[in-house]
C-alpha cells in the first residue's frame, strides 16, 4: 500500500551507544523511522498499536524527545525514543520553558490514531491544511524551519 506522509521530521534514534540520525514519518495508518526519508523502515508501528506519545526535555539541555509507548506483535509494552536538538532553546529568554516542538508531531500521532481507531482513512480536511500551514508559517517566522525545509513542507502539506 502506497501511503501518503502525514508528517516526516528529522530526528536522532538509539540509546546512548548507538545513535541513528534519520527521519520520523507519519502515514494514516504507521509511524515509522528510516535513515533516509521515504527510505525502507528500520522501525515501524501501526498506529492501532500505539498506547501513548509524549513530548518531552531530555537531561541533556537543548534536546527534545518524543517518546512512543506501543504493544509489540507480542502484546508486550515498548518505549520508542525519537529525540533532536531543541533550537527554540537559544531563543528564549527563559532556557528550557519553551513549548516541545514536538508537541505539534505527537497531536498529529494522536489525531492519525483517532482516525484509525474510528475506522475514518480520509485524508485531513482542508481546514486542517490550513491550520497546518499556519503554524508552519510560525515555525518558519520564529526561526525553527529553514525557507528550504518551509517550502518542502509546504508542498507537502498541499500535495505537491
Amino acid at each position: 500500500m502506497n501511503e501518503y506522509t502525514i508528517r516526516a521530521e528529522q530526528v536522532e534514534s538509539g540509546g546512548t551507544f548507538s545513535r541513528h540520525k534519520g527521519w520520523l514519518e507519519l502515514t494514516p495508518t504507521r509511524l515509522q523511522f528510516s535513515k533516509k526519508q521515504g527510505g525502507k523502515p528500520e522501525f515501524e508501528v501501526q498506529l492501532a498499536a500505539i498506547d501513548s506519545v509524549r513530548p518531552k526535555k531530555a537531561f541533556r539541555k537543548g534536546v527534545e524527545v518524543l517518546e512512543v509507548i506501543y504493544l509489540d506483535k507480542n502484546g508486550k509494552r515498548q518505549t520508542k525514543a525519537f529525540e533532536r536538538m531543541s533550537w527554540a532553546q537559544w531563543a528564549s529568554v527563559s532556557g528550557r520553558d519553551e513549548q516541545n516542538s514536538f508537541s505539534t508531531f505527537e497531536r498529529d500521532i494522536s489525531e492519525a490514531r483517532k482516525r484509525v481507531l474510528d475506522g475514518d482513512q480520509a485524508a485531513p480536511a482542508a481546514d486542517d491544511r490550513l491550520e497546518r500551514l499556519k503554524q508552519l508559517g510560525e515555525l518558519k517566522a520564529s526561526g525553527i524551519l529553514s525557507e528550504d525545509e518551509f517550502e518542502k513542507e509546504k508542498a507537502r502539506i498541499l500535495g505537491g
